[in-house]
């Protein structure tokens, strides 16, 4: 057989140029040999009439064998893809007394050809997992090109410019090799080999043609698995996107909850305590229109708090005028509402967007610049729109801080992966540049109080409502000392230690450290002070909470103008006042208690409390630990102990806890 590259269905031509089958030659004038699918001459066929004498059994069982190889990969799992394919590979190398096979396809890239199954018989050298176009690129080329590549004597019969091919031959021993490229929807996608290292062998047309076959229905089915596990992996990031949007649904009303909570509800409750200070306490004309004045103002900024809200939650603009109009209006409001400077520069955007299209943009603007209040401490905001042939181009920039991307992966707060995943419905990139965090400094939220008369009872405010807290403090200093005003749990627990009050009053939900958490503390560390607690929650549950926590006093902020100088009174006499409104059902509650039924958050150590609580709230393990001083793997301990004696099954269980103990608000 002359050296070369032999197309599927060719045969060799001897020197005279008459064709003969390949690999094969008849010694009888008029008789034609008959050569059995290994190559082998098993009879002679006379020209003219006579018997016929050929053994038919390997070739039948050849057949056959090839028969089942086809059937058992109709309908394969993609699970047994793999193992039937290697199944097959030994099958073939053992039938056809060769000594190894395998099957490769191209990588991604196209620059290797990788062997993705392969059996050898022992003693002989293994596939090379990746053969490189480098280090064979004959070999690489004619592959490429859908040549049949059959040799019956290496190295002999490979060409002179195979010469690495050549080499590595020599190098592990091989003696004859047969491979195929493989074609799926008329494409080469790789090859199957055979490869003998005993000894020298044809390759004739009838079993090349039969082996590609079988090459083939590898590849499809190899195809197939593909195929199914693309889609099984669209289905779950299909369901991990839906549960990502399920939960932005319910961050999105969680955050519409506390914005009611956490301002209108304080608004409202501040102008109560004026209206009542103005009842109980008559002041001149001049004073009194003053503060109606103060009061008409407070309620026109919050009716203009509601109309945003409200397009925030649908934005009708977007459908009445379009996004270029919407977009000048929210930054318009943004800067309003924010006291930042933004500037809005629009360019002529001649695309006409689909509804969905030009909604994403406009959430992706909204969070954009939500983040920049939140977290920038920036000045300027500068909003770019404008479309360049058939894209559009959202920028959104500002003069803040900025951050480490790497302190900030997996935290929960910065709206980025809503705005990624936004861009990615619309079919749009989204991009971030950041700018190195450098250190910004705010004065903290508590404040001194004014120096009264030393003989005036010390009261210590927190509450994380500045507005309110002030309104609260005006209520007070009449009659009270306030020593310190401060915004969250861990701030009161510090205040509280310093000033040593006579009387605090808190709030029950506080950033950082609940109320309740904070006086269970305070209690823990010896401070005597009295507490009160001020609250929006008008709920049985948390008035249990604040007592069995020690505290003296429970008051609603909208009956804070009529009860809570009464409450702290009380409190000064060592006296309990919890507000009318639901003392008796408190005192039910107490009366219908099951004894023997048990309290498992009266189990939680004061520490587990401590560490439930940001834990609810959303932070990471590393994000506890620093807010505690304890490593990550302590928070997590705490945090699986904590879930352990309170029965719960999963982070949602521990947070749905947390609400409805009081421990954090919606």
């Amino acid at each position: 057989m002359n050296a070369r590259a032999v197309p599927s269905g060719t045969g060799d031509r001897d020197t005279s140029g008459a064709e003969t089958p390949t690999g094969n030659h008849c010694p009888l004038p008029g008789h034609m040999p008959l050569v059995n699918l290994t190559g082998d001459v098993h009879g002679v066929l006379a020209a003219g009439p006579g018997p016929l004498i050929v053994p038919l059994d390997e070739p039948l069982r050849f057949e056959t064998l090839l028969a089942e190889l086809s059937a058992s990969f109709v309908n394969v799992p993609a699970g047994e893809v793999d193992r039937r394919i290697d199944q097959a590979l030994r099958t073939i190398v053992e039938f056809l007394g060769i000594d190894r096979s395998g099957l490769g396809e191209w990588s991604a890239d196209d620059k290797q050809l990788v062997v993705m199954h392969s059996y050898a018989r022992p003693g002989v050298p293994p596939s090379a997992p990746r053969m490189l176009d480098e280090r064979l690129p004959w070999y690489a080329g004619m592959i490429r090109k859908g040549e049949v590549l059959r040799f019956r004597q290496l190295p002999e019969d490979l060409p002179a410019e195979a010469r690495s091919e050549r080499d590595y031959c020599l190098k592990i021993g091989l003696k004859s090799q047969l491979t195929i490229p493989l074609r799926v929807v008329g494409g080469i996608v790789g090859a199957i080999g055979f490869a003998s290292f005993r000894g020298y062998r044809d390759w004739p047309d009838e079993l090349v043609q039969r082996l590609r076959l079988i090459g083939e229905i590898f590849a499809n089915a190899v195809a197939r698995k593909r195929a199914d596990e693309a889609l099984r992996q669209s289905q779950d990031a299909l369901r991990q996107l839906a549960a990502k949007l399920l939960q932005a649904q319910e961050e999105e009303r969680r955050r519409i909850a506390r914005e009611m909570h956490d301002d209108w509800t304080q608004r409202l409750a501040v102008l109560a305590i004026n209206v009542a200070r103005l009842r109980q306490h008559p002041s001149s004309p001049d004073k009194t229109q003053a503060m109606l004045d103060e009061m008409h103002g407070q309620l026109v900024k919050l009716s203009e708090d509601v109309h945003s809200l409200s397009r925030q939650l649908h934005p009708s603009i977007l459908d009445d005028l379009g996004l270029v109009d919407a977009l000048r209006s929210e930054c318009a409001s943004f800067a309003r509402r924010e006291g930042l400077a933004v500037r809005y520069r629009p360019a002529d955007v001649s695309i006409s967007l689909p509804k969905d299209v030009a909604l994403g943009v406009y959430r992706i603007a909204q969070e954009a610049l939500r983040n920049v209040a939140k977290h920038a401490a920036a000045d300027e905001v500068r909003v770019a729109l404008f479309s360049a042939g058939d894209y559009l181009t959202l920028q959104v920039e500002d003069s803040g801080v900025g951050f480490d991307p790497a302190g900030v992966r997996g935290r929960a707060g910065l709206g980025l992966c809503a705005m990624a995943e936004r861009a990615l419905l619309i079919r749009a990139e989204f991009s971030l540049t950041l700018g190195a965090r450098q250190g910004h400094d705010r004065d903290g939220p508590g404040a001194p109080g004014r120096e009264r008369a030393m003989s005036k009872p010390r009261v210590l405010l927190a509450d994380d409502h500045c507005i309110l807290a002030e309104g609260l403090r005006g209520l007070l200093e009449p009659e009270f000392q306030v020593v310190a005003v401060v915004a969250d749990g861990r701030e009161l627990v510090a205040a509280a230690t310093k000033h040593r009050p006579d009387v605090i009053v808190a709030d029950v939900t506080m950033p950082a450290l609940n109320g309740i958490e904070a006086a269970v503390k305070l209690r823990a560390a010896g401070v005597e002070a009295k507490v009160v607690f001020l609250t929006m929650h008008n709920d049985v549950a948390y008035a249990r909470k604040a007592l069995d926590a020690g505290a003296l006093g429970f008051v609603l902020k909208h009956s804070a103008t009529s009860e809570l100088v009464t409450a702290i009174r009380e409190a000064l006499r060592g006296r309990t006042f919890v507000t009318p409104i639901i003392a008796g059902q408190l005192l039910e509650s107490y009366r219908e208690e099951d004894p023997a039924r048990p309290d498992s958050d009266r189990q939680l150590t004061s520490r587990q409390r401590e560490v439930l609580q940001p834990f609810a709230e959303g932070r990471s393990a590393k994000e506890v630990a620093a807010l505690l001083n304890i490593s990550p793997r302590t928070a997590e301990f705490h945090k699986a102990r904590i879930m352990d004696i309170l029965g719960l099954g999963s982070t949602a269980e521990l947070v749905q806890y947390a609400i409805r103990n009081g421990i954090i608000s919606v």
